[in-house]
């Protein structure tokens, strides 16, 4: 069992009072048992988490694994513990799946025979055994999470903790993730999983909420949705405001990464306003297609024109203006270091004045749900994934662009943040931005436009309600 008792974990300040993250936790994983850790963004999940694998040390409090302290063998802990990171960067070293996974089981002085029947039988279960010598960086996001996955499988510990390992899949992704799980809990292991998503409840044992400090059995108070103030009703109304009319035009647009094909002939048509909400399965290029749509690469055939100019060969300057993307893993574009540097960086560089920039930074910060006098000073790095992805957003909407995308930016976020979000951005929608939102999973009752891609491939564009 691991057995964590009364955990204290205080954020570092300079103040006088520093802000207790976890406060007296106490909580318990027992073999042959799934415990699924529910909890807002920045609540401590994911430091609670590695407390649990002995990543971190207790400096109040206790946590032993099968009785063993964390603090007293840590090496016997990370044996007998998994931990799955929740951002797979963190985790995967090696250049192919197969490299990475073997990299763990080398350190245990197996032979090099049993290394390599390991290393894929775990590539197997995850159903990646076909990429297993594919470079890790052609990838995708929810691929290479797999890949790390793996790299756990293949140790064998006796419980494993994973942290959002459902973030960037799929329904076949979840499934896969589903039947682990239950195979896992066959073989006696303990699982904790760490989620979002309501999916898991009817297929754990227990579900434990990390509110304010506490873990309890008893749970949040209910997601509510938000509105607007009038102040910040009236800002969006500026920051909406196009000084010109725009076209979006899309024409037989394709994309291969070497021979591969990931888009191809895709054609439509964007006009000012609109809700444009883009699924489909992992891996049907939807990734591809907004980064192509933002002009960060350049098709390999077809356009993308931004009134009459493709907008690949617009100067950045102007091109961020135009369209402004969140990043599917927003780490990726989070350049500055503390979280007042971040906003500030993209403004100074299209040449807004310090005093202005300030008050967009903290006006979009307000607009996301993050608190500018709190966080302005805060390391963007060492916020949670939900906080960075919010920051991500907050920076995009700094720059007042045209049109806003997030490529699974809902995501990231817990579910009374997704609901707030997606109230933003109908708002933005309401006051002329156009908004394109990726998402794997269905989104219902929003938007005024669904495309559906699959093998690369536009499968339906029209109204989301009549699909």
């Amino acid at each position: 069992m691991i057995a964590v008792r009364g955990l204290v974990h205080r954020l570092s300040s300079s103040g006088l009072h520093p802000r207790v993250l976890l406060n007296h936790i106490d909580l318990a994983v027992e073999r042959g048992e799934v415990v699924l850790l529910m909890g807002r963004n920045g609540s401590g999940k994911t430091t609670l988490a590695r407390y649990m694998a002995g990543l971190l040390l207790p400096t109040e409090g206790s946590i032993t694994v099968d009785g063993i302290p964390t603090d007293q063998n840590p090496r016997e802990i990370r044996r007998r513990v998994g931990l799955l990171f929740q951002e797979s960067h963190e985790q995967l070293i090696a250049q192919t799946p197969l490299e990475d996974v073997a990299f763990g089981l080398e350190n245990l002085t197996l032979p090099p025979s049993h290394i390599q029947k390991r290393a894929w039988q775990a590539l197997e279960r995850v159903s990646l055994a076909k990429k297993a010598l594919c470079p890790i960086e052609r990838l995708t996001p929810a691929e290479r999470q797999r890949v790390a996955l793996a790299g756990v499988l293949a140790m064998n510990p006796d419980y494993y903790i994973l942290d959002e390992p459902d973030r960037t899949a799929d329904q076949e992704g979840l499934a896969l993730l589903l039947a682990l799980v239950r195979q896992l809990r066959a073989e006696q292991k303990g699982v904790l999983i760490i989620s979002h998503k309501e999916f898991w409840r009817k297929h754990v044992d227990r579900v434990v909420y990390l509110e304010h400090g506490k873990a309890t059995e008893t749970g949040p108070a209910g997601v509510r949705g938000s509105q607007l103030g009038g102040s910040r009703r009236r800002e969006l109304e500026r920051a909406c405001r196009s000084p010109s009319p725009f076209r979006v035009r899309v024409r037989d647009l394709s994309f291969a990464y070497d021979t591969v094909l990931a888009l191809k002939g895709f054609s439509a048509e964007i006009t000012p306003g609109e809700f444009i909400v883009i699924t489909g399965p992992a891996g049907s290029g939807k990734t591809t297609l907004v980064e192509l749509l933002a002009g960060l690469a350049r098709p390999t055939s077809g356009c993308v024109l931004w009134n009459d100019t493709p907008i690949h060969a617009l100067p950045a300057k102007e091109r961020v203006r135009c369209v402004g993307l969140v990043f599917q893993e927003p780490y990726q574009q989070l350049l500055g270091e503390s979280v007042r540097e971040e906003l500030l960086l993209g403004l100074i560089a299209q040449g807004i004045s310090l005093s202005e920039g300030e008050q967009r930074a903290r006006w979009a910060c307000q607009a996301v749900g993050l608190d500018w006098e709190l966080i302005k000073e805060h390391p963007s790095h060492r916020l949670s994934v939900g906080e960075q992805a919010r920051l991500a957003v907050a920076a995009m909407l700094a720059l007042r662009p045209h049109m806003l995308i997030l490529d699974e930016t809902l995501a990231t976020l817990d579910p009374a943040g997704q609901a707030e979000l997606l109230v933003l951005l109908q708002e933005l929608c309401a006051q002329g931005m156009t908004v394109l939102v990726v998402a794997s999973e269905s989104i219902s009752d929003v938007g005024s436009r669904l495309w559906v891609l699959e093998g690369g491939r536009l499968l339906y564009d029209g109204p989301p309600r009549i699909l």
